[in-house]
């Protein structure tokens, strides 16, 4: 975040409502999975969106999927060491107003096909995405992932004739045993704009933005 000028509509700083990390990238998503998710799955009920999806605000698959997952047995605290999204149909919605947290789409009608796609995958495609922890190291007290990785498959027949998948792979390379204290945010100078996207709701048949 730096404090320079910005273009209108530009916000250095966004808040957003909720425990997943939605609003960022599938990388940030993966990288939640591996470090944060083991703690949250054990502690919680509520379920994630996929976060591997590419833009959960963009996506209705993103949020008509089950997690299923395995935690890392003897560990001192909770690592995910597989996971699966899986798509289920009884989530899928029947239009955009199903789907309270995504954007309004540009293109309603092409959003509409979308969803239908979806209610039309078959079994081989219920699968979205997936995650595997490889390799952990044992600092301490504390077990951290080292190394991971994870898979995601695009919307059911938006490539034809192939299969659209994305993959990564996490390593950790440098681990500092005791570390000193860090600033996480820069210093602020001057103001800033924030935008607030708590406020974000879908009413029938607006959309209320973020502020």
């Amino acid at each position: 975040m730096n404090n320079l000028p910005l273009e209108d509509h530009e916000h250095p700083a966004q808040v957003y409502h909720g425990p997943f990390p939605i609003d960022y990238s599938s990388r940030v998503g993966l990288l939640w999975i591996a470090f944060v998710g083991g703690e949250f799955v054990k502690q919680n009920m509520v379920q994630p969106s996929d976060l591997l999806a590419a833009d959960a605000r963009t996506d209705p698959e993103a949020w008509s999927t089950d997690f299923r997952y395995k935690l890392l047995a003897e560990s001192p605290n909770p690592l995910i060491v597989s996971g699966t999204f899986y798509l289920d149909k009884t989530k899928i919605a029947s239009g955009v107003t199903g789907y309270p947290e995504i954007d309004e789409p540009t293109d309603s009608e092409a959003m509409l096909q979308r969803i239908k796609r979806l209610k039309a995958a078959k079994n081989d495609e219920l699968v979205r995405s997936t995650y595997s922890l490889q390799e952990t190291a044992l600092i301490g007290d504390v077990r951290i992932p080292k190394k991971f990785s994870a898979m995601h498959s695009y919307d059911p027949g938006s490539v034809q004739g192939s299969s659209s998948r994305i993959q990564w792979c996490g390593q950790v390379t440098n681990i500092i045993a005791q570390p000193a204290l860090t600033q996480l945010l820069p210093p602020i100078i001057g103001r800033i704009k924030v935008e607030d996207c708590r406020f974000r709701s879908r009413l029938r048949p607006r959309f209320q933005d973020d502020i």
